[in-house]
């Protein structure tokens, strides 16, 4: 039997019911959860950890901490979108994010609600399918 196995003690019941608590009131608090990418193409291409320690700092000066959900993400599969991250609610893709942005993104996009568009790589539609930006070319020849 391992250390961490013989010093585990489990919960009470009233621990458990604190612990829940107090998770509902920072759900119930939360306005946007984001997923950033962490996997190898955007760690390779997109500097993964540094933009991701540069959301946490950005987040917390600006207050916007205990209302958005930062998220690591070992891969959203957008390889060709390196620097890959998601918004929700909004469903909004991001690509090419790199620390250069994170200022830009807090304050427009989580602060005013304004989508950063030259930046979006997939939306939803108003059919609720995601649908790739005119902006960048479809990227269905990339295996």
């Amino acid at each position: 039997m391992s250390a961490e196995q013989e010093t585990y003690k489990p919960m009470s019941t009233e621990e458990r019911l604190k612990k829940r608590k107090l998770a509902n009131r920072m759900m119930d608090s939360l306005e946007k959860h984001v997923f950033i990418c962490d996997g190898i193409c955007c760690v390779r291409k997109g500097n993964a950890p540094e933009v991701i320690a540069a959301f946490r700092e950005e987040l917390k000066e600006t207050g916007m901490a205990h209302r958005i959900k930062l998220s690591e993400v070992k891969c959203l599969s957008r390889c060709a979108d390196a620097g890959s991250m998601v918004v929700y609610p909004e469903g909004v893709w991001y690509q090419g994010v790199s620390t250069d942005d994170v200022k830009e993104i807090v304050q427009q996009h989580f602060i005013e609600g304004r989508p950063i568009e030259e930046r979006i790589a997939y939306s939803r539609s108003e059919e609720g399918k995601f649908v790739r930006s005119p902006l960048f070319p479809s990227d269905e020849y990339i295996v």
